[in-house]
């Protein structure tokens, strides 16, 4: 029998979203497809894809741009090279890039940073603006709209006996929108949001 290493483990749950009862992969594929129009679109060169893991969502990308990954975690970074020999990989924490000398025109992050804490979520954020020459980012992660969005669905789960789900929810740190606006605004940059499904939602961030 096959033994997976996690990072084919992960690629093998976004495809077939086995136990995603929260549908936290829907429209996965759907997503990054729309991301890539973008960068396509807007005639990017380097770009930075920030917690990268397998690489799904700029690898397909790296036969033409100049794609630089950055994860901590090797298993991850080892079936991004199968996949994307092409694909530049660094083994690096996002929260700690001082010996990074890269820099790209965009630098992107997806389903990463909602499992930080709220401080090293607005490290990390910080950290994709000092790799992006124009201080430009999308984020593709988990939101709610605003707190009343978030306690609404806690009594939602709640009132459905799912404890479970509920649970595994607060022990992540999805992004409320109306926060990361009022973080972004404070430091003199522009931010827009698009909800993609259920709790996706990409944001871009921008002079």
């Amino acid at each position: 029998m096959e033994v997976l290493n996690k990072g084919a483990i992960y690629d093998k749950i976004v495809q077939e979203k086995s136990g995603d009862e929260l549908g936290l992969f829907d429209k996965y594929e759907d997503t990054f497809l729309k991301i890539r129009g973008k960068i396509i679109e807007h005639d990017i060169k380097n770009i930075i894809d920030f917690g990268c893991g397998t690489g799904n969502l700029c690898g397909p990308l790296s036969e033409k741009i100049n794609v630089i990954g950055i994860d901590k975690n090797s298993e991850m970074l080892q079936e991004g090279k199968r996949k994307y020999p092409k694909m530049n990989f660094i083994e690096n924490s996002i929260l700690d890039i001082s010996n990074i000398k890269e820099k790209a025109d965009i630098v992107v992050s997806s389903y990463v940073l909602h499992g930080l804490t709220e401080e090293d979520q607005q490290k990390a954020l910080l950290n994709m603006f000092l790799l992006s020459k124009n201080k430009r980012a999308i984020l593709i992660d988990f939101m709610f709209e605003n707190m009343k969005s978030k306690q609404q669905c806690t009594a939602n789960l709640l009132k459905s006996n799912r404890e479970d789900l509920w649970s595994f929810i607060e022990s992540k740190h999805f992004f409320i929108v109306e926060d990361l606006k009022e973080y972004i605004a404070k430091l003199n940059l522009k931010i827009t949001f698009e909800h993609v499904v259920n709790f996706t939602w990409i944001a871009e961030i921008y002079k």
